[in-house]
């Protein structure tokens, strides 16, 4: 599915732009266009018809169900909004996010006072991550993955969290900005220290699941120091399963699939983190060794209220997954209800709020 939308969206994107735009991927399901001489009105324009166009597409799974996708739009002007390439990319990705959260199918342009707060923003969140780092005030949060069958707590997953005096500040606000700085490999190290700490204190056996992005596997410094501090905290690579992300777009995937075989063979296991929300999964899971999909949370989150479509979804995700061997986990599962219709589905495992929300220590 996701596949397609992207193969019929690239051909929109092309034809829906001016001649001497330029068009263009740049991670996921993410895609940029550079207009050159162009103003807001020539903007909009160009906009419209990207999206008019986009809810066209139709795209059909294997029990008929029709799908539609939807584009969300963010953009930024020379010089109106800012005044080099830096700033005008980080306003018009911040317009993306906003278009996202106030309904998604739609544009977002930037106001005079977002100019000024996206700047200001970026610059607190670059105190922040800097100050955090050199404090080591980088801590794990660990959220459960049962197993359906038995509820019994499998596995963990890591969850990178800044710690202030006065709030606990997740992820979500600080990772981008991090990747941007290039802080993101020092931010893990610190990350893994302390939650390989954790669970040679506590004695724990299980599963723990890191969030990494696909480059990271072909740093030429990531593994030796990753094992480095497995070997200093006694954790075993069995213990470690890598969870694949979309953020960045893999140039190279034939070398990044040579890393994850050779790092199976030593008794690491991988996951695509977010399954069936990028247009990359089906890619990752045709080119790579994977053991687990954790299916989308907004999949399994909207489930009972938008039913039909969602359902139809998670459930040929978890055949698919079935057919080639791989485990299933489910993320958001915020109630009973949920956790019962993915069991009913065939899913393997379950995370979200009604299994235990994310603490500092692991539950045994």
């Amino acid at each position: 599915m996701g596949d397609t939308f992207l193969r019929e969206f690239s051909k929109i994107l092309k034809v829906s732009v001016r001649k001497g735009d330029i068009p263009a991927r740049y991670g996921g399901d993410n895609f940029t266009a550079i207009l050159p001489v162009c103003d807001e009105e020539q903007a909009y324009a160009v906009s419209k018809r990207i999206i008019d166009s986009a809810r066209e597409i139709v795209v059909t799974l294997p029990d008929g169900t029709e799908v539609r996708e939807t584009v969300s739009i963010g953009l930024a002007v020379f010089p109106s909004h800012a005044q080099d390439a830096r700033d005008l990319f980080l306003i018009a990705d911040n317009m993306v996010h906003q278009a996202k959260t106030t309904g998604k199918d739609r544009m977002s342009f930037p106001s005079d006072s977002d100019d000024v707060a996206v700047l200001r923003s970026i610059g607190e969140k670059n105190i922040i991550i800097m100050e955090a780092f050199s404090q080591k005030r980088i801590h794990p949060y660990f959220q459960p993955i049962a197993n359906v069958k038995d509820m019994r707590y499998e596995a963990h997953e890591v969850l990178t969290r800044i710690i202030t005096n006065d709030r606990v500040i997740p992820a979500a606000e600080f990772i981008e900005t991090a990747e941007g700085m290039g802080m993101i490999g020092k931010i893990d190290y610190q990350l893994f220290e302390r939650a390989f700490a954790i669970a040679r204190d506590q004695q724990y056996q299980g599963k723990l699941f890191l969030n990494l992005s696909p480059k990271a596997l072909i740093m030429s410094d990531f593994m030796p120091t990753v094992r480095k501090i497995m070997r200093d905290y006694s954790i075993e690579s069995s213990q470690i399963v890598f969870e694949i992300t979309e953020r960045d777009t893999v140039k190279n995937m034939g070398l990044v699939e040579r890393f994850i075989q050779d790092l199976k063979q030593d008794g690491f296991r991988f996951a695509i983190d977010d399954f069936g929300a990028g247009y990359s999964s089906f890619q990752y899971i045709k080119t790579f060794s994977i053991d687990y999909l954790k299916v989308d949370g907004e999949f399994i989150r909207n489930m009972l209220q938008k039913g039909k479509m969602e359902k139809a979804i998670v459930s040929s995700i978890a055949a698919l997954a079935a057919t080639l061997g791989i485990k299933t986990i489910a993320e958001y599962v915020e109630s009973a209800e949920i956790l019962d219709e993915v069991t009913t589905m065939g899913i393997d495992y379950a995370q979200g709020y009604y299994i235990q929300k994310p603490a500092p220590t692991l539950t045994m």
